[in-house]
């Protein structure tokens, strides 16, 4: 895992820099821990756009995960104008949204997906182009459309294989490989899920698990 966020730069401001970064890679360890992190930063990033848009965005989907999307839709839509000037930023908090709004409102969803992927492709990120796909097959899943929920899905596997995020990876699978399972293809679902348990990184991602 990076220590640096590519869309932050090293700079005068180092203390928030560092702030962030910790705050970053403990996320998914413990969002607490980021959520308090990024409220450090936030006090002092007046003078840094970067740092308060990165601080805004990790303070929304750390809220996600603790509080859930009531708490979190305010803080994201108020973050999505501060990321804009940082593609990377502005797709996960696009991702976010799309999250927070899945349940209650899927057609925007479903539009806040394919955003972050517009911005994803501008930039390679190819992390946020397969949380996307992700996005949009759970979305079509939840919409009772498996098939094409598959579709995306596997799209989702894909692009994370090409990340070379293993965390990542594991996650895309294991939506992978439950979708699988609806549509009763439990032999490659066993295969699917066999790759994912290789991947697992233990304590990550407890906000998915």
């Amino acid at each position: 895992m990076n220590t640096i966020p590519p869309t932050l730069e090293l700079s005068e401001h180092a203390e928030i820099d560092a702030l962030l970064c910790e705050a970053k890679a403990l996320y998914r360890i413990n969002c607490q821990q980021t959520l308090l992190l990024a409220e450090q930063a936030a006090a002092i990033s007046a003078q840094y756009p970067a740092g308060a848009a990165f601080a805004a965005l990790l303070i929304g989907q750390a809220q996600l995960i603790l509080r859930g999307k009531d708490v979190a839709l305010p803080l994201l839509r108020l973050a999505l104008p501060k990321t804009a000037p940082w593609p990377n930023l502005h797709g996960e908090c696009l991702l976010a949204l799309g999250t927070c709004s899945q349940q209650d409102q899927p057609k925007l969803a479903f539009l806040y997906y394919l955003d972050a992927l517009e911005v994803a492709i501008s930039v390679q990120a190819y992390p946020v182009y397969a949380d996307a796909y992700l996005g949009l097959g759970n979305l079509y899943v939840s919409l009772n459309d498996s098939q094409t929920g598959l579709h995306y899905l596997l799209q989702a596997s894909e692009w994370a294989d090409f990340s070379g995020d293993q965390d990542l990876c594991c996650k895309a699978n294991i939506h992978l490989a439950a979708v699988l399972v609806q549509l009763q293809q439990f032999r490659l679902a066993e295969q699917v899920l066999l790759r994912a348990e290789q991947q697992l990184i233990l304590p990550l991602r407890r906000n998915w698990q």
